[in-house]
C-alpha cells in the first residue's frame, strides 16, 4: 500500500502531506521545465482515442527515471504537457533541470523503434526552462491537490510557446542559463531578447547547441 502510494503521490509529496507543510499557501523558489508532446492533434486524429491515450501514457511513463534520477518533482500532467519543478538550488546544482530534458531525450531515442512498432511514429516534445518564486498551497476537502501559483509559471509557459517560432525544441530564459552555465559544460546558443505575449518586458532566450 506504501509503494503504491508513493508511486502515485511522490514520496516527497506524502511527506509534505503528513507534515501539513502546504496547507497554508508558502512562496517558494522553483526551477521549472515544461515538457510539451508536438502534434498531439494530429495524433489523436490519426491514432484514435484510445492508442492515443496509450501513447501519451508511455511518453510520460519514460519521463518518471529522468525526473527521478534528477531529483525533480512532477507538479501535474495537464492534457498532453508535464510540468516539473525543483527548488532553485537543487535545480541548478550538477544542472539538474538540463539534464532531466537531455536523459529524457535519450529515453525517447532508445525506445524509438519501440514506438515505431506499437504506434508508427516516434513521439518529439518542445521544452522551456525558467525559474522564480511561486506560491503552493493545498486546495481541495474531498480530494487535495497541491496548485502552485504565480508569474514563473506563467513565464514559463509563454517561453513554451515560443519554441514552434523560433524552430527549437528547447528554450532556456538567460536569468537561469547564467546559473547553469556556471556548473555545467553544456554550451548554450543566446537567442536574442524577445517580448512574450502578455509580458510588458523582453526576456532573453538561449537553446542548446546541436
Amino acid at each position: 500500500f506504501l509503494y503504491e502510494l508513493s508511486r502515485r503521490i511522490g514520496v516527497g509529496r506524502i511527506t509534505n502531506w503528513l507534515m501539513g507543510r502546504y496547507r497554508n499557501p508558502r512562496e517558494e523558489d522553483r526551477v521549472f521545465l515544461l515538457i510539451d508532446l508536438r502534434n498531439s492533434t494530429p495524433l489523436a486524429e490519426s491514432l484514435g482515442t484510445r492508442r492515443f491515450s496509450l501513447l501519451l501514457r508511455d511518453f510520460f511513463d519514460d519521463l518518471t527515471d529522468p525526473v527521478l534520477e534528477t531529483s525533480g518533482e512532477i507538479d501535474s500532467y495537464v492534457g498532453d504537457e508535464a510540468i516539473i519543478s525543483w527548488p532553485r538550488a537543487r535545480g541548478i546544482e550538477d544542472a539538474n533541470v538540463l539534464r532531466c530534458f537531455t536523459l529524457f531525450k535519450e529515453r525517447i531515442a532508445e525506445r524509438a523503434s519501440e514506438y515505431q512498432r506499437q504506434f508508427g511514429v516516434v513521439p518529439t516534445f518542445k521544452a522551456a526552462i525558467h525559474a522564480g518564486p511561486v506560491v503552493a498551497t493545498e486546495v481541495g476537502q474531498s480530494r487535495t491537490q497541491l496548485v502552485l501559483h504565480g508569474d514563473a509559471l506563467n513565464t514559463a509557459s509563454r517561453v513554451l510557446g515560443e519554441c514552434n517560432a523560433l524552430g527549437v525544441e528547447l528554450l532556456v530564459t538567460d536569468s537561469v542559463a547564467v546559473a547553469l552555465q556556471e556548473v555545467d559544460v553544456v554550451q548554450l546558443e543566446d537567442l536574442g531578447q524577445f517580448k512574450l505575449r502578455g509580458k510588458g518586458e523582453s526576456v532573453g532566450l538561449l537553446t542548446m547547441r546541436s
